[in-house]
């Protein structure tokens, strides 16, 4: 609830509809060099291209400290890594690497969501997976 002022009144916020496409970037703006760092539907977005081309967006949150993987860098055909401690994610989301450690936590992960790109734009899917529509043709 919003306190709107002296009146008292209160406004209820709303969340975003997350099960829908939303423009996220420009076609040209994701690169395989670097890492975008947007919000859609209320989410935070770690938003590069794989060295084959293809549109990723993660959550721009690290599964360990919680630190922005827009920050990190971008490493070997298809992942990205955390600024804080160095962990490594794929396209998918999955960690695969965990520095001074042989072997990763099977629950290190971050959320990776549907890229479609169409019409000169990155459409992003923030919502579940299991409803994405392909109301972008």
């Amino acid at each position: 609830m919003t306190n709107l002022g002296p009146s008292g009144a209160t406004a209820k916020t709303m969340a975003h509809p997350l099960n829908a496409w939303y423009v996220a970037a420009w076609d040209y703006e994701a690169t395989s060099k670097g890492i975008l760092s947007r919000t859609v539907g209320g989410r935070p977005l770690a938003i590069y291209r794989t060295e084959s081309g293809r549109p990723v967006a993660l959550a721009d949150a690290c599964w360990h400290r919680l630190a922005p993987l827009s920050r990190g860098k971008r490493v070997g055909p298809d992942e990205i890594q955390c600024p804080y401690h160095g962990l490594r994610y794929n396209s998918a989301g999955r960690c695969t690497h965990m520095p001074a450690q042989d072997t990763i936590n099977p629950s290190a992960m971050v959320a990776s969501f549907p890229v479609v790109e169409r019409y000169r734009f990155l459409w992003v899917w923030p919502g579940d997976s299991r409803h994405v529509s392909d109301g972008l043709t």
